[in-house]
């Protein structure tokens, strides 16, 4: 189950705060509606902050689904917009390799 861009645009404090970090500072300056959907990624992907947004009823293969395909649209945008980007397709892989989940039992 897909978790809807309104739903999670609801909980945009939550994920700009990353945007913050020392870590992330580098990202500040993204187009609002691409630093977005990379946020969502971000919320969904981190365990904690999924459970302070109200979605610790999400399964793992449930987040992993919804991070992966909101970093998706992220990749997406970010190339229509500034061109294509080895190291954001690379993070695509990554991430898909990384965090799979055992699918069985969905």
């Amino acid at each position: 189950m897909l978790t809807s861009e309104r739903d999670l645009a609801l909980k945009n404090t939550l994920f700009e705060s990353i945007f913050e970090s020392k870590e992330y500072s580098h990202l500040r300056n993204l187009e609002p509606n691409i630093k977005r959907m990379l946020g969502f990624h971000f919320l969904l992907d981190d365990g904690e902050m999924r459970r302070r947004a109200g979605f610790q009823w999400m399964s793992r293969a449930q987040a992993f689904y919804n991070s992966y395909y909101w970093f998706l649209v992220f990749t997406k945008l970010h190339e229509e917009r500034y061109g294509f980007d080895a190291g954001w397709s690379n993070s695509a892989s990554k991430c898909l390799n990384k965090r799979r989940p055992t699918w069985t039992g969905l």
